[in-house]
């Protein structure tokens, strides 16, 4: 291939090789069956020398340098540099000349680096993925990352959630502590452990007129987070979301069911008792263990929710919904039967599943202004219950009333919409409750993250990681960051 004429009618050409047309004194393009070669030679030019900075134009030789270029990902793209080597007539030092292609002491170019990078982005990417696509080896895509991507602690927000994550395993800690801005979703920080110890040396390293900004903190139900908060956090109100206080509750509901199960399971070879009154007895347990093994759903399942039979919707537990035979109990049942025949397998079951529909009515009717005293008569009527667990639940809610109450709380939140027609942008405030429906959304990315990449063992790494996919605004450094051998030490 002509070079001048290239140069002259493929400009776009030397773009990909992040190249203009001044610098280029040669490029030949070769394409092959097993690769594209690309070989280069750059315009002679006076260089500086990197020890006393004068100005030399001698050339002492030449040396090729084949660079791994990403131009194309099907077959493997390469550039052939020859490059110079320039010796400084005032201290004799022999140095390269500078190029556009790579980084010093690296093999592939700079838009490689770039591509790598902005694949990792996704969550669905891992190091090996990444690696297999541009040809190179994941320790070489883990140096890449390390060396561009470093994110540091975002600024804490006025309305901070804290929730921990099963997403790494160390020494200290199964669970890693994630911390969200409520307004803007991003990822304040996310920590190795959740243990006290560690929150309290964490936060006491951030000045107090910072921790100060915190008006709002939204916890589960972990007491180091609301040690921490108190003593860390004085202007913030803290609130437990409901989704935490139902899942004490539902996991509760579903330790009775197991117990029930467990009395109700009939021995395995029932259907052989010669006694026909042992035989029914163990036929009407093995009806009822199969209700509570196949629709223990039913006793999770929101009373508004719907359902669809012949392209009509219905609540989910109507009693018009039309019923279907069911083989094993011999019936025609819809939800709403076979719920009612749940409930009468155990008197605890019912009187827990019960106190759900009085846990319903409070969290939807309740307002700020009469919360306390709602939440007061819900934990009396609870403390009443015969069933051991549900009395203990009440102990649980009075432990958390403040905590309870405080998700009543509303909050301004400011929004910025972009007109997709003119591309102005504005803020829009409405008014809202801190919840965790947010955080668990991000646990679930950092789950992937982790189980994608069969798990992290470098922290530092893991975390930059998280904060660079989850973060819209983390981005990746142009120059690599050069380490001191202090740094190394630490790492």
């Amino acid at each position: 291939m002509n070079a001048n004429a290239t140069l002259l009618s493929n400009e776009k050409i030397l773009e990909l090789f992040n190249l203009e047309h001044h610098q280029v004194q040669k490029i030949d393009i070769k394409g092959q069956s097993d690769a594209l070669n690309v070989y280069i030679t750059l315009q002679v030019e006076e260089q500086t020398c990197p020890i006393c900075e004068s100005k030399t134009s001698t050339i002492k030789d030449y040396s090729e340098k084949k660079l791994l270029h990403s131009l194309v990902t099907h077959i493997p793209c390469y550039i052939r540099y020859r490059a110079r080597r320039y010796k400084c007539t005032t201290c004799n030092k022999c140095f390269f000349e500078h190029n556009p292609f790579a980084y010093r002491n690296m093999k592939i170019t700079q838009l490689t680096v770039y591509n790598v990078l902005n694949d990792l982005k996704s969550p669905h990417e891992t190091f090996t993925t990444v690696a297999n696509r541009y040809r190179l080896s994941p320790t070489t895509v883990s140096s890449i990352f390390d060396s561009h991507v470093s994110v540091s602690r975002q600024k804490l927000p006025a309305y901070l959630l804290i929730d921990e994550c099963y997403a790494y395993h160390s020494d200290r800690s199964d669970y890693v502590c994630v911390l969200i801005d409520a307004m803007t979703k991003n990822i304040v920080d996310i920590l190795p452990s959740r243990k006290k110890q560690d929150l309290v040396a964490y936060f006491s390293q951030i000045p107090l007129e910072e921790r100060k900004g915190v008006l709002g903190i939204g916890i589960d139900m972990w007491y180091s987070y609301r040690v921490v908060a108190k003593q860390f956090l004085p202007n913030a109100f803290i609130s437990v979301d409901r989704f935490h206080v139902y899942s004490d509750l539902m996991k509760r509901i579903d330790s009775i069911r197991v117990d029930t199960m467990k009395k109700l399971k009939p021995p395995k070879n029932w259907k052989q008792t010669e006694d026909k009154v042992k035989r029914q007895e163990y036929y009407k347990r093995d009806q009822q263990y199969y209700l509570l093994k196949k629709f223990n759903w039913l006793l999770y399942k929101n009373p508004k929710a719907t359902t669809t039979v012949k392209d009509k919707k219905y609540n989910i537990f109507d009693p018009n919904v039309p019923k279907q035979r069911n083989k094993k109990l011999g019936k025609f049942l819809n939800l709403y039967d076979i719920i009612d025949l749940i409930l009468q397998t155990s008197n605890g079951l019912e009187d827990a599943y019960n106190m759900k529909f009085l846990l319903d009515q409070f969290f939807n009717e309740s307002k700020a202004e009469n919360a306390h005293e709602n939440l007061n008569t819900l934990i009396r009527v609870m403390a009443q219950s015969r069933v051991a667990s549900i009395v203990d639940f009440s102990r649980t809610l009075g432990k958390w009333k403040n905590e309870i109450v405080a998700t009543f709380n509303k909050v301004e939140k400011c929004t910025k919409v972009t007109n997709k027609k003119t591309g102005e942008t504005h803020y829009e405030v409405s008014i809202t409750h801190i919840n965790s429906a947010l955080i668990e959304n991000r646990n679930r990315i950092i789950k992937q993250i982790k189980n994608n990449a069969s798990g992290y063992r470098n922290w530092e790494r893991f975390r930059n990681r998280v904060l660079y996919v989850l973060n819209e605004d983390a981005t990746y450094r142009i120059n690599p960051i050069i380490k001191t051998t202090y740094d190394k030490g630490l790492s």
